[in-house]
């Protein structure tokens, strides 16, 4: 199994039997993102809550948004349609 737990283990997590330790429950996280890319993602903001974008930004450090630009820019380039060259 990708957690490298037991159907019986993941069955007792499900069902609120058992806490996982915080290990136990990052593991998890990451062999669900494994086997559906972008359950971390979506499983961390649904437990964040959705943020204004104003508040987040405006609690960033200088270093921080300098690299979310750099990320966005980036994001950006992949979104654009790619330029090719026109044979002369």
């Amino acid at each position: 199994m990708e957690a490298g737990r037991t159907p019986q283990n993941i069955s007792e997590v499900l069902n609120r039997k058992v806490s996982p330790s915080l290990d136990s429950l990052g593991e998890l996280i990451d062999a669900a993102e494994k086997l559906h890319p972008g359950f971390a993602d979506e499983f961390y903001l649904a437990l964040a809550g959705r943020v204004d974008l104003n508040t987040l930004v405006r609690s960033l450090s200088v270093s921080d948004v300098s690299t979310m630009l750099v990320l966005l820019s980036s994001h950006v380039s992949d979104l654009a349609p790619s330029r090719q060259k026109v044979a002369a």
